[in-house]
């Protein structure tokens, strides 16, 4: 008998942990050991593949972030499924799947951390529910152990699974000259880019002010924001009229690997961080990589070997680093490829499936009392 596991997440936006979540559903669809189903709590679904992989879809849409009423709904597709394992990717849904996995006895997981938080203020709403759906979770996921750590979940039920990557995503990408000219942008230009949400986490100000300083001493590059959020249009109000024809920022792109493939150096700007998708994305195509040492990004990104990690909030590291894989493109090329091993041998699909389903395995036959190996 295969293993059920009900997926329940806030909502499908163009996020990280949707997208990471999406992976797992399609490494599930084609394993016999596990059938699940998904429980999305708003309307809002990016990632409309979901309706062509195996498990079915339910969407509850909430009045507010803390409706009860989905209680009531949940049980109901509960009792129909019949669940061995609830599993819940945000804090508040982690608050409803922990209500629902009692009462219909199944196994709860908590897989809400999916970044590293340096200050989480004790008994903000977020530190209650984290610490409230820990004490009764029979697995804690982080895909970062920084993750884990901030939230200084229990050693002895916590679990480190990071991001799979699916290699057959970079199978049809578009050309990088139809992109370039979509965008206006020549052939032969540079592109130094930055993939995330225009977000108070994400560090958009430092990479604007840092591009902009490169702007000031380098001819023959263009700089590319890709991402929605509600700080773009302050993002697009830094850019000097002088500059418009060097720099972008666009919104979210479905083929957003396509975009990808444009780049010559990926860059990522944050407060805060777990395992970033955009990174491995950079790194699947081969392109060096500037981030912010924060969070999980040190598990992901070797310093001056797959790329260069810099202090937080530093504009002029971040210059230098992009200087000098602007000009030292044999460098440049070297630290790519290996950061692309590096996916293909601790970030596959195939990999973080695999280790899912043994956690599931475990959790439904030896409980917590003896530590799974990840």
């Amino acid at each position: 008998m295969p293993i059920k596991v009900l997926m329940l997440i806030d909502g499908l936006f163009a996020g990280g942990k949707e997208r990471r979540l999406i992976e797992l559903l399609k490494g599930l669809s084609v394993t016999p050991n596990v059938d699940y189903e998904v429980v999305i709590l708003s309307d809002v679904v990016t990632y409309d593949e979901i309706y062509q992989l195996k498990g079915k879809v339910h969407c509850i849409v909430r009045k507010s972030k803390k409706d009860f009423s989905v209680l009531g709904k949940l049980h109901r597709i509960c009792k129909s499924f019949q669940p061995d394992i609830i599993q819940a990717w945000e804090s508040m849904a982690a608050v409803y799947g922990v209500i629902a996995a009692k009462r219909v006895g199944a196994r709860f997981i908590n897989a809400s951390i999916t970044t590293a938080k340096e200050n989480i203020r004790p008994f903000s709403s977020t530190w209650i529910r984290a610490k409230l759906t820990f004490l009764f979770a029979d697995a804690v996921i982080g895909n970062s152990q920084a993750g884990l750590d901030s939230f200084d979940a229990p050693a002895d039920k916590s679990y480190c699974i990071r991001n799979g990557f699916d290699f057959k995503r970079m199978e049809k990408l578009v050309p990088t000259e139809e992109i370039k000219a979509s965008l206006g942008i020549d052939r032969d230009t540079q592109v130094v880019g930055m993939v995330g949400e225009f977000h108070p986490r994400k560090d958009y100000k430092t990479f604007m002010h840092a591009a902009l300083s490169v702007l000031e001493e380098t001819q023959n590059v263009f700089f590319l924001g890709i991402g929605g959020g509600v700080l773009k249009p302050e993002m697009e109000s830094l850019i000097p009229d002088k500059y418009r024809s060097s720099f972008q920022l666009i919104n979210w792109q479905k083929n957003v690997e396509s975009y990808i493939n444009i780049f010559d150096v990926g860059v990522m700007a944050s407060h805060r961080e777990g395992i970033s998708n955009a990174i491995i994305e950079y790194m699947v195509l081969g392109l060096p990589v500037v981030a912010t040492g924060v969070g999980g990004t040190p598990e992901l990104v070797v310093d001056d070997e797959t790329g260069f990690l810099v202090s937080k909030g530093n504009v002029d590291q971040m210059v230098e680093k992009i200087k000098l894989l602007l000009a030292d493109k044999e460098k440049a090329v070297a630290m790519g490829q290996k950061g692309k091993e590096r996916i293909y041998n601790h970030f596959s699909l195939d990999k973080m499936v695999d280790t899912y389903i043994r956690l599931y395995q475990h959790l439904t036959t030896k409980g917590t009392k003896e530590k799974f190996l990840v």
